[in-house]
């Protein structure tokens, strides 16, 4: 395992080179829009876009900004519940808050200190690993100009922590009979999984994300897949392995007008003349969310960095192929108006 001082030597002049750098946005649009072109803009930031003369950034949208807050302001209230259903004390959140972003904090810090049925709210960590990148396939990845592929770092909006295997709860087990969600399954940092030994004592680990969508599409999936593989690796680089393990039950917390089960378990134990017990709440919680099925984005994700990254990687901005619909932005009308192409709106038939 590398040292700090040599990562933080070899970040450094990955960033002299105009590293690009893969994101978790990236990775969604593009499996929302398969636009390749689309796709191989997002790895660069807006110093590496003006260096390497491609299209700049767009940077004002209508409705863009106001859409962002909603979306904003749905995760603050979805984890005011946490905060008013668990307790303060189960919910690891940071007060101060980065514009209109929630505030974040550093995972490696936090893990120390949780327990069954807390939550870690936007907690960063760095995927950027060796661990991460060759498991995936992707370590010795370089664009057309021999820079290095960089990761970005990951904020989950919410990272769950659950009962050990050995302590689950007996609804979890009878339940996972029934229809698996991928509780009973451990994540490892190829994006495989396998079975929990029933004796299992590490905490259990669950990514979820917070969206305003009633209906996630299946970017939103795949999204919180590939935080768990890259959670699971970054467990492995930092030797946390033996204290914590992701489950291959990533979910999306989706929008909704209706009253959050949470809250519903809560007053109606409240009703029954008592306070509801952490379990309750755990389970009322599985009715709020959709469970990403791993085995079927794992494979997709898997596909994505082993043929499609590659490739896109080492073709130039303008020699790869684009698609406009109305998922995608104007940066990509600019870019090609930059190379004098054509473009058409896709007609859609009358209902």
């Amino acid at each position: 395992m590398r040292s700090v001082s040599t990562l933080l030597y070899l970040k450094s002049s990955r960033r002299c080179i105009r590293m690009p750098s893969l994101k978790k946005k990236a990775i969604s649009l593009y499996l929302r829009t398969g636009c390749q072109r689309q796709l191989l803009l997002n790895l660069y930031g807006d110093k590496e876009r003006r260096e390497l003369e491609m299209p700049p950034r767009q940077t004002a949208r209508a409705g863009a900004g106001y859409a962002g807050q909603l979306g904003y302001d749905w995760q603050d209230q979805k984890v005011s519940e946490l905060d008013v259903v668990f307790g303060a004390e189960h919910v690891h959140v940071n007060p101060k808050r980065e514009g209109r972003r929630p505030g974040t904090l550093e995972l490696g810090d936090v893990l120390p200190h949780v327990g069954p049925y807390q939550f870690v709210v936007e907690g960063r960590y760095d995927p950027d690993t060796d661990t991460f990148k060759d498991a995936i396939g992707i370590g010795a990845l370089r664009d057309q100009h021999e820079a290095e592929l960089g990761v970005s770092n990951a904020f989950p909006d919410v990272v769950q922590v659950l009962q050990p295997m050995k302590a689950r709860p007996a609804w979890e087990a009878k339940e996972e009979e029934i229809t698996p969600t991928g509780l009973g399954l451990e994540v490892l940092p190829e994006g495989e999984m396998r079975p929990f030994y029933e004796d299992d004592g590490r905490l259990r680990l669950r990514v979820i994300d917070i969206k305003l969508a009633a209906e996630p599409g299946a970017h939103y999936f795949a999204e919180v897949v590939y935080y768990s593989i890259s959670l699971a690796a970054w467990l492995v680089e930092h030797g946390l392995t033996d204290r914590f393990v992701v489950v291959a039950a990533p979910a999306v917390w989706p929008g909704s007008y209706e009253t959050s089960a949470i809250l519903e378990a809560r007053e109606r134990c409240r009703q029954e003349g008592r306070e509801a017990t952490p379990e309750e709440l755990a389970r009322a919680l599985e009715d709020d969310i959709e469970v990403a099925p791993f085995d079927v984005f794992a494979p997709r994700l898997a596909r994505f960095f082993r043929e499609e990254l590659p490739r896109v990687l080492q073709t130039p901005w303008d020699a790869l192929p684009w698609h406009v619909d109305f998922r995608l932005n104007t940066s990509n009308l600019a870019a090609a108006s930059a190379n004098n192409a054509p473009f058409f709106l896709p007609l859609q038939p009358i209902s």
